[in-house]
């Protein structure tokens, strides 16, 4: 029984990382992409 419940506990961290880490990976390309989309913004502009 214990042993079961650290497996789930265990399940539960990793789907949380996987979770979190997809997350901060689509902010990080987002900002990626919003900061090359700004950048081409002022090289025009200057």
């Amino acid at each position: 029984m214990i042993f079961e419940q650290i497996i789930d506990e265990s399940d539960v961290i990793t789907t949380f990382v996987v979770n979190l880490s997809k997350f901060v990976s689509s902010i990080a390309v987002l900002g990626l992409t919003g900061n090359e989309s700004l950048q081409g913004a002022h090289s025009e502009y200057a």
